[in-house]
């Protein structure tokens, strides 16, 4: 599994050539981030992954393909 990136690690850009592949960037990261805290037990709280799921419209498609 690849290390999971935080917003510092993502180069923020707003170069309109560049603007589609941050957000999909973005959006893979959070797919990384939504799968850990399912996959984890030391979390009771699953509102972050809710809040990742619901910013960045990820499907159950996302989470099985990513």
């Amino acid at each position: 599994m690849s290390e999971l990136k935080t917003l510092k690690d993502i180069k923020l850009s707003y170069d309109y050539d560049t603007d589609c592949n941050l957000k999909e960037e973005l959006k893979a990261e959070a797919v990384k981030w939504v799968k850990k805290w399912q996959n984890k037990s030391w979390t009771s709280n699953p509102e972050p992954a809710e809040a990742f799921i619901d910013f960045f419209n990820i499907t159950e498609e996302d989470l099985k393909n990513g």
